[in-house]
């Protein structure tokens, strides 16, 4: 605990690992890309995937989109790469229009997202998430958000076919949609979600660097049927190419309100977060990277306790984005390497 109070002043990134190494980066999925990706869990694949993008002007301020995806499996099953039960998946991942005006854009369709605290296109598989719905930003600092469908591989079962959140999360009754409203200026954000006719959340951030420092902090209060309470701090420091970071989280409710994503905690791993704990109290995060390397540590306590080592990789080999990640918890271990080229 003294080494946790001596990091947390110290932390790396805004983001925690995994809105990092989850982060949809539009600029690579405008053309086409081809993946190939391994995956050791309980269920271990290694598999090929793209995607073919197509974008049109139609007339002044209005562009369509098409992306066609598809992923193989080359050997071994693995629901998280190819969906339950599927040797392979191709399906119409993006289908939109982008209508864009003076001072505003709003993309209506089958649609990737960037990232919002509760539901991103979280790209750290073979197949990003997708959604059906609206994403808009109007003037610089107003972000707009309706979804009633998803895709990819964090929805579960068939990930080329676009379902309820009800069915992904399995609710009884009916969760229609979700609805947000996002204020985003350069330091801080405020966003409200409306999720179905099960309640609502309340995340704002406020972050700052000052020469080699960063630091921030979070909030996200629930309503209706989810009742959290989330508080959380991080802090980094970079100096001569070396970063030294961490991050605190607590929870004053118990029934967290979904993510559809990574997550909007600062300390969020690849294979847990507050959410995922029992009753969920408090997380610890602290870690170090240098040259695209890192080493990350987490410890997450409420009714149960777990703990999570993380070591990951990422840089270019003549001009291939490649990208390695091992997390290991108890009873959990799980390796994954991506190797993307994009054309």
């Amino acid at each position: 605990m003294r080494l946790l109070l001596i990091l947390i002043p110290l932390l790396l990134l805004a983001q925690s690992l995994r809105e990092r190494q989850g982060r949809y980066v539009l600029a690579q999925h405008l053309r086409g890309e081809v993946r190939f990706g391994y995956i050791d869990t309980e269920e271990n694949g290694f598999g090929v995937a793209g995607h073919l993008h197509y974008h049109h002007s139609l007339s002044k301020g209005i562009d369509l989109g098409i992306t066609l995806e598809g992923a193989r499996a080359l050997w071994g099953e693995s629901g998280q790469f190819f969906g339950d039960g599927e040797k392979g998946v191709v399906f119409v991942s993006e289908l939109f229009a982008l209508v864009q005006g003076e001072g505003f854009s709003l993309k209506l369709g089958r649609i990737a997202i960037p990232w919002t605290p509760h539901a991103d296109s979280d790209d750290i598989r073979l197949v990003p998430n997708y959604f059906r719905g609206l994403y808009g930003e109007i003037g610089r600092n107003f972000r707009l958000l309706y979804l009633d469908r998803m895709a990819g591989w964090g929805s579960g079962g068939s990930i080329g076919t676009f379902k309820k959140f009800s069915q992904i999360l399995d609710l009884p009754g009916s969760f229609d949609a979700i609805w947000a409203l996002g204020l985003v200026e350069e330091e801080w954000q405020l966003w409200y979600y409306l999720f179905g006719g099960y309640g609502q959340s309340l995340y704002g951030s406020w972050e700052k660097e000052q020469g080699p420092w960063r630091f921030g902090v979070q909030f996200d209060m629930g309503g209706g049927a989810f009742d959290n309470k989330s508080f959380g701090g991080y802090g980094a420091v970079e100096f001569e190419g070396v970063q030294l970071y961490g991050a605190m989280s607590w929870e004053l409710g118990s029934n967290l309100a979904p993510s559809f994503g990574g997550g909007p905690l600062y300390t969020s791993m690849e294979l847990w977060s507050l959410d995922g704990i029992e009753r969920p109290k408090r997380g610890e995060v602290v870690g170090v990277e240098i040259g695209g390397f890192g080493l990350m540590v987490g410890h997450f306590h409420g009714r149960g306790y777990t703990r999570e080592l993380d070591w990951y990789w990422s840089g270019k080999i003549l001009g291939v984005e490649v990208e390695l990640l091992q997390a290991q918890s108890p009873g959990s271990n799980l390796f994954r390497c991506t190797i993307r080229y994009g054309f």
